[in-house]
């Protein structure tokens, strides 16, 4: 059965962010489409929260009879294979039309498209290389420009990337992912924030006491809560409410 849900945040990654985490389900079996623009749109267009539509299927078949769901005692080994293969088979269906739709992708007019956006910018000495890896599609932007387009804490390269994934959600069906960077500052910033996260964690078992981080965007607290899974005398969570949510590396106390 298909549901459908609205969810709201600064940015569209965020607003998926909460879908995530209140449907308890992964990106990948979600669908979304954007319904609103964010409030802080790219070069001062938009004025409201950013607002998504979520699809999920759920597996379940509508049945006008209440009696085809029914199973006799008997039949209940058979019939839960029957209904597992089903949900095998759809998921299968489903990664096929994202491989399908990834594929049908032209890169060269992807390209064309980010080239027109970087040239209002006055971003003309970049270059931009876009590619299919694992059925997601990676874009780089190098040049002379970088600093311009990554902006403060990444802001305008987030910008970039939403721009981007409103123009893939037009060309198709499917919710592709798309990995887009700037001289590789997403690497960069990834590798530092996971060498901020082991330093403070092991101040905080040293020290007994709790650290609280700066605000950071909902893929960079993904990256320090991974980094610190299974770190030994810690425990992590955000506390706060989008754009100054932040991390807390608390101790973590013996039950």
């Amino acid at each position: 059965m298909i549901k459908e849900y609205f969810f709201t945040g600064k940015t569209t990654e965020q607003a998926l962010e909460k879908a995530t985490l209140e449907l308890n389900i992964s990106e990948d079996e979600i669908t979304y489409e954007i319904d609103q623009m964010p409030v802080k749109g790219f070069l001062g267009i938009g004025g409201n929260a950013a607002k998504i539509k979520v699809t999920v299927d759920d597996g379940i078949k509508e049945t006008s009879t209440p009696k085809e769901v029914v199973l006799a005692p008997k039949a209940n080994e058979k019939a839960t294979k029957k209904v597992s293969t089903k949900k095998a088979e759809v998921k299968k269906e489903v990664s096929s039309n994202i491989e399908t739709d990834v594929n049908n992708i032209d890169l060269e007019d992807l390209v064309s498209h980010i080239n027109e956006l970087l040239t209002l910018m006055k971003a003309t000495n970049s270059k931009v290389v876009a590619k299919v890896v694992e059925n997601e599609i990676h874009v780089n932007i190098t040049g002379s420009d970088a600093g311009l387009l990554i902006g403060k804490h990444g802001e305008t390269l987030d910008a970039i990337s939403y721009y981007t994934n409103l123009y893939l959600n037009r060309k198709t069906n499917s919710r592709i992912r798309l990995i887009l960077d700037i001289e590789d500052y997403r690497l960069n910033r990834k590798i530092a924030l996971e060498a901020l996260a082991k330093k403070m964690a092991n101040s905080v078992v040293t020290n007994n006491r709790n650290v609280t981080l700066e605000p950071m965007q909902p893929y960079e607290r993904r990256i320090i809560h991974t980094a610190l899974e299974g770190f030994e005398g810690i425990t992590t969570y955000s506390v706060g409410n989008d754009p100054y949510r932040k991390i807390v590396i608390a101790v973590k106390k013996n039950k």
